[in-house]
């Protein structure tokens, strides 16, 4: 089955602008029991960069594994993320 499968199986209503992404990634791919929540200092960095729903959904589940590691969400992709809009390519694409 392909990752993108559950989606398909649990006949979720991509039409539907009142559908929340987040609340229907936590329903296909259930958070762990470990997961690590960011700091409001770590979210801060990101207010005016990243979309709300994203901080949101962070600040709510945190980091970690999901639906037993088949998706992970990870703090070093903050990082990175920083680093990439900090460059001289990012300036000039």
């Amino acid at each position: 089955m392909g990752l993108f499968d559950k989606f398909k199986k649990k006949n979720i209503d991509k039409n539907s602008v009142s559908n929340n992404i987040f609340l229907q990634f936590t329903r296909v791919f259930e958070p762990s029991n470990d997961l690590v929540k960011p700091t409001e200092e770590e979210l801060k960095q990101f207010e005016n960069i990243l979309p709300s729903e994203l901080l949101h959904f962070w600040r709510e589940y945190g980091f970690g594994n999901y639906d037993n590691g088949i998706v992970k969400v990870i703090e070093d992709m903050l990082k990175a993320f920083m680093v990439v809009q900090n460059s001289y390519y990012h300036e000039y694409l």
